[in-house]
């Protein structure tokens, strides 16, 4: 708590007991120990950098913000964490925004408080709203408190916000919120959030290293103007390398999250870097893309809904192949037009669009979807990721992956997201599900297709510009900056020897983990979204509404084994240290499986 006083300047300091529900003693009787509220921080760039003890900020360059959890008090009986607290202002709005992971219990507790934020001096006041457990969407994981602040504050790098309770104002914790704002431009039509990459040396075709600067180049040929890049505090210093030349232009902005808030892999942390990210380009990007994958990438077809594979025709192997426009369509060009493009097909609208063919807020919004939602086909990563950029593989599976869907997300319209929904929404707007002929996510994640395989060109025919742009900013062709990308790298077994690096390599695996867990318990919905033929407004699955019925329980139970598989993947990256201890072993030996904290 000094090092974080120190950061944060003069600042009043309020110290809360950290108590459960039950009162002011925990169950051994003990008093309740106090944490110091300033811990509650998100350092911005500058005021750090003078005197920071901490290496990776000083070492950052273009650091919107440090995420650092806390836990506070904000009531006698509540006490939270809170995960970020952001800061986020338009011409004519501002609000601080706190991310919390959502539970039903939480979120009980805190709708039944009377809270309000206040500034430092009392002249500013504002009732906290609750966003995340209103709607029924179900597999609900974050939540967020919003309280509006002053616009005049907008060009602050910090904002001292004091929670106080109930109608006598009561004092619970006083947070800052902190970020470099004039890092970012005043809009954006299209931005996408970046999670940290993984790596796994010994398999080219997974490592996040090879995937994320032709990733970032392909999105920016695309007409991705801005990315957010979350970064550990750990990661591979080749991460920085590869950013540089997007970081000199502008087009990649930083925030770092010290490991010690990175405790877990996949959905959790990925979760909240994804709200994070949204609420800092919330009234700067029109369109966001806040969880797609390095290995994932858009394929639009806006000129056209006809199938995928019109046009197409059937090698004597059996192989179908589909023309390299994905169905007589354009596939690429501008993806903000390309989704402005697939709303007005439909009479919909753009959020903001000045004029919609509608009368009337209420009407405007029901033309306004928040999100744009798509199925993925999963395709086979190239068979040499250091030759070959991962569009180059053309050969993916026949129909979409049973896979839960991902979007894109108008932010100006949402609240609270889920890795493949919404689950809070500007009332009287819906997701627009598009079927695959128009827009899908391609997939590049498996080394092996089976037998019933398509051969698609669609994104192919972009790789010789894709190389050209590529070569333009890096200053040499893919294959060599990839060769001497692994060059730098450790050697399996080194990274392997650290734990921590080998759960940092297990991340995408665990996330696959997740979804293939996700699309058992949604299987009526992902069969529904996948059959669609045209672009269907509706919610994501709702609380109740999964259930699997006689008709469907076959694609259940075909994936009862792949589900096991999981689960045992799934111990095997939290237990990684454990696991790699008994394999290792050359002689018999006693000792306790793994205990709490043990691993």
């Amino acid at each position: 708590s000094e090092v974080a006083a120190a950061a944060a300047g003069q600042q009043q300091h309020v110290a809360a007991p950290l108590v459960s529900g039950g009162g002011v003693c925990d169950s051994s009787g003990q008093e309740p120990h106090y944490v110091d509220s300033s811990l509650l921080q998100l350092a911005p760039q500058a005021p750090r950098r003078a005197g920071s003890t901490n290496a990776a900020e000083a070492q950052l360059p273009r650091l919107l913000a440090t995420l650092q959890s806390s836990r506070v008090n904000v009531s006698y009986s509540l006490s939270v964490e809170i995960k970020s607290v952001v800061p986020s202002f338009g011409r004519n709005e501002g609000f601080v925004a706190f991310l919390l992971e959502y539970n039903v219990e939480l979120w009980n507790a805190s709708v039944a408080l009377s809270l309000s934020c206040a500034s430092v001096d009392g002249s500013h006041r504002s009732q906290v709203k609750m966003y995340g457990g209103e709607t029924g969407a179900d597999y609900k994981t974050y939540m967020v408190w919003k309280c509006d602040w002053p616009v005049e504050e907008r060009h602050k790098e910090c904002h001292t916000v004091h929670l106080e309770e109930g109608s006598s104002r009561t004092l619970r914790a006083s947070v800052r919120a902190c970020q470099t704002p004039k890092l970012l431009k005043k809009s954006y039509n299209m931005a996408a959030c970046v999670s940290p990459v993984w790596e796994t040396p010994d398999q080219p075709g997974k490592s996040g290293i090879l995937k994320l600067p032709q990733w970032l180049e392909w999105n920016f040929m695309h007409g991705f103007e801005h990315f957010l890049v979350y970064t550990l505090s750990s990661a591979d210093k080749r991460v920085q390398q590869i950013l540089k030349l997007f970081v000199d232009r502008r087009l990649v902005t930083q925030v770092l999250l010290t490991d010690a808030n990175v405790q877990r892999p996949g959905y959790e942390t990925q979760g909240w870097m994804g709200n994070d990210c949204l609420y800092r380009m919330k009234h700067r990007a029109r369109w966001l893309m806040p969880f797609i994958d390095r290995d994932e990438y858009l394929r639009f077809n806006v000129s056209s809904a006809a199938a995928v594979g019109a046009g197409g025709g059937t090698s004597s192997n059996g192989v179908t192949h589909v023309g390299t426009n994905g169905g007589g369509g354009s596939h690429g060009g501008s993806f903000p037009h390309a989704a402005a493009s697939v709303l007005a097909a439909q009479g919909l609208c753009e959020a903001g669009a000045k004029t919609c063919g509608a009368a009337g807020l209420e009407a405007m919004l029901s033309q306004t979807p928040h999100s744009l939602s798509f199925g993925r086909f999963t395709f086979a990563y190239p068979g040499d990721s250091v030759r070959a950029f991962d569009i180059e593989s053309n050969l993916r599976e026949k129909h979409l992956a049973h896979l839960c869907p991902k979007y894109i997300v108008q932010p100006s319209l949402v609240h609270v997201l889920f890795i493949h929904w919404p689950t809070s929404w500007v009332q009287g707007t819906q997701s627009l599900w598009v079927p695959h002929a128009m827009l899908a996510g391609y997939h590049y994640r498996t080394a092996a297709i089976n037998s019933k395989s398509v051969i698609d060109d669609t994104l192919r025919a972009e790789a010789g510009q894709l190389g050209a742009a590529f070569e333009r900013r890096f200053g040499r062709a893919w294959p060599a900056f990839a060769k001497a990308l692994q060059a730098q790298g450790r050697a399996p077994a080194e990274l392997f020897a650290l734990d921590a690096s080998a759960a940092t390599s297990d991340w995408e695996a665990a996330k696959l983990d997740s979804e293939r867990a996700l699309s058992i318990r949604f299987a009526a919905f992902v069969q529904r979204v996948n059959g669609l033929t045209v672009p269907t407004l509706m919610d994501p699955p709702m609380i109740g509404s999964a259930a699997i019925s006689a008709v469907e329980a076959s694609v259940a139970a075909s994936t009862w084994e792949a589900a096991k598989e999981d689960s045992e993947r799934a111990l095997s990256i939290r237990f990684g240290a454990f696991v790699r201890r008994v394999n290792g072993l050359t002689a018999p030996t006693r000792m306790d499986p793994p205990t709490g904290g043990s691993d």
